[in-house]
């Protein structure tokens, strides 16, 4: 399968001069009711203890939800179940499509005239980033950023936001799989089917310096201009 980037011919990365790298809630608020979901980055988590008791989280000081550092543990005892509901943070994504071969009838479907093919995922993610950490817009502008962390991989379906876990999970691991893993179709968009989209995701991840906690972005997308680096991932 191929790594398919559709869009509209002004943006395909052969002859544009930026590329748009957008966000979680930028995608939330989308008014493109083929991608837009009020609820990206959800996900409810519930574990059951079969065996022994689980403490979770395992560390006494983690990420667990929206960025806020949490130092609460919850013992869970043998036989017994604990439920958390997560938002993940509002962090940078990149969508693309998992595909035989890209097409233009295929683009037309989701209101898009042109696509491109990003060629090596791991480079492509290096070159954004490269651009990336410059003109990054935090909410909180104060933290020194420690590292970034990139992520990718095809996007998961299923029915619901759901997840049943019967080992222990890292809050970051949980944060993960919420930012890939969506539902079939979608809740509040008639005939809209994500699982159409087999979205192939790419997401970059600010840590705080000494607390290595995460830092919300901006909701507004931003542009990368060091585009030739990164047009050495594609093919167009």
């Amino acid at each position: 399968m191929r790594i398919i980037k559709y869009c509209e011919t002004k943006y395909n990365i052969a002859t544009t001069a930026t590329i748009q790298i957008g966000t979680l809630n930028y995608y939330r608020m989308s008014d493109n009711r083929f991608i837009a979901d009020s609820h990206e980055g959800f996900g409810v988590h519930s574990f059951r203890s079969e065996d022994s008791e689980m403490i979770f989280p395992e560390e006494d000081i983690t990420v667990l939800t929206q960025g806020r550092v949490i130092g609460a543990r919850v013992a869970i005892k043998h036989g017994g179940k604990f439920t958390t509901a997560m938002w993940a943070p509002n962090v940078y994504i990149f969508s693309s499509s998992l595909a035989e071969e890209g097409t233009e009838s295929f683009a037309s479907q989701f209101g898009y005239d042109s696509f491109y093919e990003i060629t090596d995922p791991d480079l492509f993610m290096r070159k954004v980033q490269e651009g990336l950490s410059r003109i990054a817009r935090l909410r909180d502008p104060k933290p020194r950023i420690a590292d970034v962390i990139h992520i990718h991989g095809p996007v998961r379906y299923q029915d619901a936001r759901e997840h049943s876990h019967v080992e222990l999970c890292s809050p970051s691991d949980l944060m993960v799989q919420n930012l890939f893993t969506k539902p079939l179709v979608s809740s509040t968009q008639p005939g809209v089917k994500y699982v159409e989209n087999q979205e192939y995701r790419f997401v970059w991840v600010f840590l705080e310096e000494t607390t290595k906690r995460i830092l919300e972005v901006e909701n507004d997308p931003i542009l990368i201009r060091n585009i030739q680096a990164v047009r050495q991932a594609c093919k167009y």
